[in-house]
């Protein structure tokens, strides 16, 4: 099943010499040919630039809709650290290891300072800066150093429509993923298909593949039947394993968060509603997770996107009345 998926993804971007989906070919082979060359940092923020636009992520009211392509020279100064030499199309035995995860969650977290810090005026207005979503993030990872699936709504929905958890950006999720990529033979029977088409993918990519397929497929197939996925799946640690469709989130507090968030986005969209408003006493209720308002808030910031919007919010930025409204066609 898994390997079907790949293939009717991939089968998209053969049909297509122009194709959008080559867009992120395009970008990560040229970060790799120039990641040690600084004088093109240039150059690698337009084809940022234009990946990103090809990805959907300059739709409705994003605040890179607002900026030109060197908005993301910052980004690149980043990306551009040999700090982060290992995640440059990084195996799938270290995507599940804590030194790699740890490497591109601190990564993550540089780029959404860096935008932030980049976006303190915008379109004529000035505030304390522009949050990265999740979204944003993973697909610039994916775009650039190819170490982790884009989380974007079509990859969240597969992976929840097989029961692997977490759904959303982390740790566990990786772990999860990646744990997935070693142990069942579709990903290795497509790797080598993959390769002998021309298509030198890593297994971040590879994944993002196969579960933005399923998830795509999700929209017109509701009661996709769901997949089995083999007991080695589980990554090792606290907090982190593979459960049933509709079980409670697990992980980290704010691994919770973002995972009832996705749940309910999903849910919404899947049952034609368009937009979600979710408040953060609400989530704060339904997760037991009373006066922890912080953490459930900046989940509910990092999870917005194109066509998302703060309903309510105080100066702070965080309490219990924070409300958000969220586009369920992501």
């Amino acid at each position: 099943m898994f390997y079907e998926k790949i293939l009717t993804y991939i089968s998209l971007t053969e049909a297509d010499e122009n194709a959008r989906y080559k867009s992120w070919d395009h970008c990560h082979t040229f970060f790799l040919e120039h990641k040690d060359y600084p004088e093109a940092k240039d150059l690698l923020s337009l084809h940022l630039a234009f990946y990103l636009a090809s990805w959907g992520m300059l739709r409705g009211n994003a605040f890179l809709l607002q900026k030109d392509y060197r908005v993301h020279l910052p980004v690149v100064d980043i990306l551009l650290d040999s700090h982060y030499s290992q995640l440059w199309n990084c195996s799938a035995e270290l995507l599940r290891q804590a030194e790699t995860l740890s490497l591109i969650l601190e990564c993550a977290q540089r780029i959404r300072s860096a935008y932030r810090n980049k976006t303190k005026f915008v379109n004529g207005k000035e505030s304390s800066g522009a949050v990265a979503s999740d979204t944003l993030v993973t697909k610039i990872l994916l775009g650039t150093f190819g170490c982790t699936p884009a989380y974007d709504r079509y990859f969240c929905s597969g992976i929840v429509a097989v029961g692997l958890r977490p759904s959303s950006f982390g740790k566990g999720s990786l772990a999860a993923l990646a744990n997935l990529y070693m142990t069942h033979p579709d990903f290795a029977k497509a790797e080598e298909t993959l390769r002998s088409k021309g298509f030198d993918y890593s297994p971040a990519k590879i994944l993002d593949m196969c579960f933005w397929q399923i998830g795509y497929d999700l929209e017109s197939t509701p009661d996709l039947v769901r997949l089995e996925i083999p007991k080695e799946a589980n990554p090792v640690g606290e907090g982190h394993i593979v459960s049933a469709v509709g079980e409670a989130p697990v992980g980290t507090d704010a691994e919770r968060v973002r995972e009832y968030i996705h749940q309910q986005i999903q849910q919404s969209g899947l049952a034609g509603i368009p937009t979600i408003d979710l408040v953060a006493k609400e989530i704060g209720r339904a997760l037991q997770m009373n006066n922890r308002y912080p953490t459930i808030c900046n989940a509910m910031y990092r999870l917005m996107g194109p066509g998302d919007a703060v309903i309510y919010a105080p100066k702070s930025g965080k309490s219990s009345l924070v409300r958000i409204r969220y586009n369920t066609r992501r």
